[in-house]
């Protein structure tokens, strides 16, 4: 029987506040929002991850079940979720269990070729596309970005979100989106953590404003983020195929939900 969640109805006022407030000369169409808010209405997941107390299995290891992808471009095999690297256009992988606000995700990743990423608080926005907060996976030297992912290069405000921190940065975000950047590490030391064609651990840690991501163990970026109309506090969680030819796979795939109250 499925694990009944402690956290029902997933949060249908956020995005929509946020979305108010902002003025900039774009807006979103009401399908965007319903996406966004439109979380299933059941909690599904896989039991407790093994030594992890508190942490829920989001992958069974035999199939999608949970997860919806654009057809051909996602298989399991032998435990792992992989890219088939047919898609020939970006697409998303999404997890339909249950949206998420404040959490700690962790998987393991193995890059080969093309380019990936791990989205979370985002926006599911139809036909397999998700706009929001995007964990790099690449070749070495693009690790350690923050993105975010489908903004217009021709819109300066959201151009500005196509990099919201670098391996090696802490940053913060204000309300009217100016960033204050500081570099704790130098990017090359950061990304020499991360073994490319192999499989690497990932963490990405969210909690209020704040989202950090580890690879290996190592604090690769970490944002505060409160910009007008951008900024997400909940959302889905999906994995990016770029398309032709990326070749990328997960495994491990697991989650702790935390409560306001959680430390």
């Amino acid at each position: 029987m499925p694990y009944q969640s402690k956290y029902p109805k997933m949060f249908a006022h956020t995005i929509t506040r946020r979305l108010a407030l902002a003025a900039f000369p774009f807006t979103f169409s009401l399908l965007v929002l319903m996406r966004a808010d439109a979380y299933h209405p059941n909690h599904l997941d896989f039991g407790e991850y093994p030594g992890e107390p508190g942490f829920l299995k989001l992958f069974n290891e035999k199939d999608l079940t949970g997860w919806d992808g654009q057809p051909g471009s996602w298989v399991v095999a032998h435990g792992v979720i992989q890219c088939t690297g047919a898609a020939q256009a970006r697409n998303w992988l999404i997890w339909r269990g249950f949206g998420v606000a404040d959490f700690e995700l962790r998987l393991e990743f193995r890059y080969r070729k093309g380019n990936s990423g791990v989205q979370v608080r985002s926006s599911d926005i139809g036909d397999w596309q998700v706009r929001g907060y995007q964990v790099e996976v690449s070749p070495s030297e693009g690790m350690g970005l923050w993105h975010h992912s489908l903004m217009s290069p021709d819109i300066e405000i959201q151009n500005t979100r196509k990099h919201l921190a670098t391996a090696g940065q802490r940053v913060t975000i204000a309300e009217d989106g100016q960033k204050v950047v500081k570099q704790f590490e130098k990017a090359e030391t950061i990304q020499a953590q991360y073994k490319e064609g192999e499989w690497n651990t990932m963490t990405v840690i969210a909690r209020g404003n704040r989202l950090i991501q580890k690879i290996n163990g190592v604090v690769f970026a970490d944002v505060k983020d409160d910009q007008a109309g951008f900024s997400s506090d909940r959302g889905v969680i999906a994995f990016q195929d770029h398309g032709k030819g990326a070749d990328v796979a997960f495994r491990n795939i697991r989650i702790k939900l935390f409560e306001e109250k959680d430390d």
